[in-house]
């Protein structure tokens, strides 16, 4: 076994993003303090053995893999104090291959939030995106839309018009089997039938809601697809 596959290997799929461990950030320091050509091997190390060991698993463990590893992502992104290469790296070689397994299993991980950030907290607007992305997932957020839409248009978006757009986007991923990650800094109650309700009805999605803050010891709703 190589000095790589000694340091970085783990038993299961989950430890690679257990929030519990600090796992995504523990990892992604020793990205960040390899030299190049260490680091450029463990990303390759580390995609080939997540894939591996994600297409050896069963439906089953897989879906249970991916919401939980999508909740440990966000959780993760809710604390982070910065964004760089390595975790961009590190996010592509682990939960990027995850995600593109459960996509060939013709599966469709929705994972909706509704939680408040306080003024001082503007990771949603800064950090989620590229964190998400990296990831393997869509990043919806209306109010991150509405600087978006000010930028493209030149003019000031209404949050409302924004939300619209947001639904939107969410229906083309549901059509197109696309991952995604919805979050509203101000979750409307009206919306809890389209962004909630709406995916458990499709086929093969696999949809999360949280609505509580994202710590451990917290609980999350899953409603998981028939698996045949």
């Amino acid at each position: 076994m190589t000095e790589t596959a000694l340091s970085w290997s783990r038993p299961n799929l989950f430890e690679y993003w257990d929030q519990r461990e600090d796992a995504i950030a523990q990892f992604a320091a020793a990205l960040r303090d390899a030299d190049e050509n260490t680091a450029q091997a463990q990303f390759a190390w580390l995609a080939q053995r997540i894939g591996d060991m994600a297409r050896a698993a069963p439906t089953d463990l897989l879906v249970t893999t991916a919401w939980v590893m999508a909740d440990d992502l966000y959780k993760a992104a809710s604390s982070t104090l910065l964004w760089d290469n390595a975790l961009e790296q590190y996010l592509t070689a682990t939960a990027r291959v995850l995600t593109g397994v459960v996509s060939e299993r013709g599966l469709t991980l929705s994972y909706v939030v509704d939680n408040t950030f306080g003024s001082d907290n503007n990771r949603p607007l800064t950090i989620f995106g590229p964190w998400f992305n990296s990831a393997g997932f869509v990043y919806v957020c209306p109010q991150s839309a509405v600087l978006e839409l000010a930028k493209t248009t030149g003019q000031p978006t209404e949050i409302g018009e924004a939300r619209d757009i947001s639904n939107q986007v969410v229906s083309r991923c549901l059509q197109d089997h696309r991952h995604y990650v919805y979050l509203d800094a101000d979750f409307q109650i009206e919306s809890v039938e389209f962004l909630v309700n709406h995916p458990r009805a499709i086929p093969g999605v696999i949809a999360v809601f949280r609505n509580e803050p994202p710590v451990t010891d917290t609980n999350v709703q899953v409603h998981l697809p028939d698996i045949k």
